[in-house]
C-alpha cells in the first residue's frame, strides 16, 4: 500500500500558483508557474528552487508543460515561450515563438507527433509542430466558450479538449478536422439512470469542463482503451473510457450507443 506525505515548499511564490508540471524523464523535479510572473524549477529532494525564470515583462503565467529539459510556458500576453533548463543562465531577452488571439488556458505536449496542443479563451485548439516550427492546424471547437483544458494519449494518436460549453471533443492528433463531441450534460444524465429506468436530475452548476487528464487503460492486440479524468464545474469528477476503434469509424461509433467501439458511460463521483 502506497503512502503519501504532503511537503510544503516555503515561500514558493509571491502570488497565486496557477500551474504545476512534472516530467517522468526527470522525476526529482517539479515546475510551478504563478501570477507573480515567475516559473520555478524545484528539486523535491532538497526542497529548494534550482532555476527561476523571470517573465515579469511578459505577464502572469497561465500554464506550463515540459519534456525532458525543455519547458514551454504561456503568459497573460497570449504568447508561448520556450526554455532550456540545461542553461544555467537564461537569456535576458526572452522571445516568444507563438501568439494566440486570446489568453491561453492550457498547453499539452504530445511526444509521438512532437507537437504542442494549445487551448485558448476564444475556444480554439491550436496544433503547433515543433519539427516544422509552425502552426499546422487551428480550429474553434468551443463556440462562444473557453477551451479550458487539453490532453492527449500519444500512443493512441488521440486527444481531448473541454470547455465552458460543457462539451468534450475527441480528435485525432494527426487531423483535428475529424473531431466529434460529447455533451457532458447528456453523458452524465445517461450514467445516472437508476435501475428502474428513472433519471436523476443534475443539480447545482452546469458541468463545465475545467480540467482533463488521460492515460492508457489497456493496450493489447484485441483492445485499446484509454481513460480520461474530467474535472467539472458542478463539483464532480467524471471518468470516460473510450475504446479506440478504426479512424473512419470513430465518428459513427459516437452516434451509435450500441456499438462496442465506444464506451458511452462515464462514471461520476462527487467530492
Amino acid at each position: 500500500q502506497a503512502t503519501f506525505k504532503l511537503t510544503k515548499l516555503k515561500e514558493a511564490h509571491l502570488s497565486s500558483i496557477t500551474c504545476v508540471d512534472w516530467s517522468p524523464a526527470l522525476p526529482n523535479r517539479i515546475m510551478s508557474g504563478s501570477e507573480d510572473k515567475f516559473i520555478k524549477v524545484w528539486d523535491i529532494r532538497s526542497k529548494k528552487c534550482g532555476i527561476s525564470l523571470n517573465l515579469t515583462q511578459k505577464g502572469e503565467i497561465t500554464d506550463i508543460t515540459s519534456h525532458q529539459s525543455t519547458i514551454w510556458a504561456s503568459a497573460s500576453d497570449c504568447k508561448v515561450y520556450e526554455f532550456d533548463t540545461r542553461m544555467i543562465r537564461q537569456k535576458k531577452e526572452i522571445s516568444h515563438f507563438l501568439e494566440c488571439k486570446d489568453e491561453i488556458s492550457q498547453i499539452a505536449y504530445d511526444k509521438k507527433c512532437n507537437s504542442l496542443f494549445i487551448g485558448d479563451d476564444v475556444g480554439k485548439l491550436t496544433k503547433y509542430s515543433l519539427n516544422d516550427k509552425k502552426i499546422t492546424e487551428s480550429i474553434c471547437f468551443h463556440d462562444n466558450a473557453l477551451c479550458t483544458s487539453v490532453t492527449t494519449i500519444p500512443q493512441f494518436e488521440i486527444g481531448f479538449c473541454g470547455g465552458t460549453d460543457c462539451n468534450l471533443y475527441q480528435f485525432k492528433s494527426s487531423n483535428l478536422e475529424n473531431a466529434f463531441s460529447y455533451s457532458m450534460q447528456d453523458l452524465m444524465t445517461t450514467s445516472q439512470k437508476s435501475a428502474n429506468g428513472q433519471t436523476n436530475n443534475l443539480t447545482v452548476n452546469p458541468p463545465f469542463i475545467y480540467g482533463l487528464d488521460s492515460k492508457i487503460l489497456k493496450d493489447t492486440e484485441d483492445l485499446k482503451q484509454g481513460v480520461i479524468a474530467i474535472a467539472l464545474g458542478n463539483g464532480r469528477v467524471a471518468l470516460y473510457a473510450p475504446i479506440i476503434g478504426n479512424e473512419e469509424n470513430d465518428k459513427e461509433n459516437k452516434q451509435n450507443d450500441e456499438d462496442e467501439d465506444i464506451v458511452n458511460d462515464p462514471v461520476c463521483a462527487k467530492e
